[in-house]
């Protein structure tokens, strides 16, 4: 193997002849990312030896198989660290992997990322993880400012599904959690669900940043997010579960523009790009660019839809009077070849029932355009019989108006869906079925709070 080359970051002073004269050995080894038992690639690796003068410390980075290489060193004790991301968020201060290196041989090492299990009571001493729970971490800062947001609350919900067998219909029992930031602008949540869409929100005095989906990985049972929050951005909540049938909508003076492109770095011309919970939304042009302005500051949500491809969706931070880049590259969806053609309509089930169907209303795509739509919020809005609100704390819901408190079963390609994100842009929808009850409801989702089917277009 080729060697790596290596730095020297801090030289003792000048040595004797007979000690530059000495026989030289190394190090070698491998670094190994236990969560994902894979090699961890362009790691920075450190040697230090304690010197009679200074300690002297070499680094190196790993290469693509997590290898890595020290020549030259004299006999001595070596410590051997590495750097990552992850532990150095969650401050991870575990016993140094100590190397005697004795001339001419090359002493081998290696160095691991601890098991998920470890990072977690690290990052929790002392609690008591049960499966499928983690940890969610990071700093808060005040967008404007820079500085560390003590006091502000950051608030996580999430939902357990379940099957109602009498009513035959997905049921979610709602969670929710919360912590305060501390003077160094830290938060910690312990003990949340992992592998499941997590909804994360900063609130500070009274006023409410943007919603952000995340999802903690079982493999590492923690994730390091840092979140900002602008006073000028958020929107202000009433203390209260009541819902508002108005939204407020952020706004401010950031920007963003970049590129989408697919797995090939093809631009995707027409790509659908917006701020989740924004009115600006806009599309790629050919070249796959996209520019958007007036921009609420702090962390907020993009998204990216373009048909034949996966929704894109990720956190962004944002400041005003600052422009942001942000490049986004989007996976083709698989189709399925080979398939024979036994149906002219592109929604046969939704023709199905329109055509046997009653009490119930059915938009198919030209009825659809007419509306002349821009968000899920609206083409929620314009379903007779439901509305779409927000809660106290950012969630948006959609209610029966017949029933203020029963919320329907929500359905996107006969697919039951949680939350309002989604539901897609109306430009995305070809065909909706509204039931207000249960009467010509699809019998696996019927529900007493009525039903809405969303079929994207093919």
């Amino acid at each position: 193997m080729r060697p790596l080359a290596a730095l020297a970051l801090v030289v003792t002073v000048a040595t004797p002849l007979a000690a530059q004269r000495a026989p030289l050995g190394g190090i070698e080894g491998e670094v190994t990312d236990s969560v994902h038992s894979a090699p961890l690639a362009g790691a920075t690796v450190s040697a230090t030896i304690a010197g009679p003068l200074r300690d002297t410390t070499f680094v190196t980075t790993t290469d693509a198989r997590g290898r890595f290489r020290f020549d030259s060193l004299r006999a001595g004790r070596y410590a051997m660290s590495f750097a990552s991301a992850l532990l150095d968020s969650i401050q991870y201060g575990g016993p140094s992997t100590q190397v005697t290196v004795v001339p001419p041989a090359t002493a081998r090492v290696r160095l691991a990322i601890p098991s998920g299990a470890t990072l977690r009571t690290t990052a929790c001493p002392g609690v008591t993880f049960a499966p499928g729970s983690g940890v969610l971490l990071g700093l808060v800062l005040d967008a404007e400012t820079e500085r560390p947001l003590a006091g502000a609350q950051v608030a996580v919900a999430w939902s357990d599904l379940g099957v109602d067998t009498t009513k035959r219909t997905v049921v979610s029992d709602e969670r929710a959690a919360h912590v305060t930031v501390d003077a160094s602008g830290q938060y910690r949540l312990c003990g949340l669900p992992t592998d499941d869409p997590l909804l994360v929100q900063v609130q500070h005095h009274g006023r409410a940043g943007a919603v952000l989906s995340m999802k903690i990985p079982d493999g590492a049972g923690v994730l390091v997010r840092d979140l900002s929050f602008s006073a000028r951005g958020a929107v202000a909540f009433a203390d209260s579960a009541a819902p508002s049938a108005t939204p407020a909508v952020a706004t401010g003076s950031a920007r963003l523009t970049g590129t989408v492109r697919d797995a090939s770095a093809r631009p995707v011309a027409g790509a659908q790009v917006r701020i989740l919970g924004v009115d600006a939304v806009t599309r790629t042009d050919e070249h796959g660019v996209y520019d958007l302005a007036a921009l609420p500051a702090g962390s907020q949500q993009i998204e990216v839809r373009q048909l034949g491809y996966g929704i894109a969706r990720g956190a962004v931070e944002l400041r005003d009077d600052r422009r942001t880049r942000l490049d986004v590259q989007l996976e083709t969806v698989a189709v399925l070849e080979g398939l024979n053609v036994v149906a002219s309509s592109r929604y046969p089930e939704f023709e199905a029932r329109r055509k046997d169907g009653f009490g119930a209303r059915y938009l198919d795509e030209e009825e659809i355009r007419k509306l002349n739509l821009h968000t899920s919020w609206e083409i929620v809005n314009a379903l007779p019989g439901f509305r779409a609100v927000q809660l106290h704390w950012g969630d948006i819901r959609i209610y029966s108006m017949r029933d203020p408190g029963c919320q329907p079963v929500v359905l996107v390609d006969d697919l039951p869906i949680t939350r309002m994100e989604d539901i897609p842009l109306p430009g995305m929808v070809g065909a909706i079925e509204v039931y207000q009850g249960t009467a010509g409801a699809p019998p696996s989702h019927r529900s007493p709070c009525g039903t809405i089917v969303f079929w994207t277009k093919q």
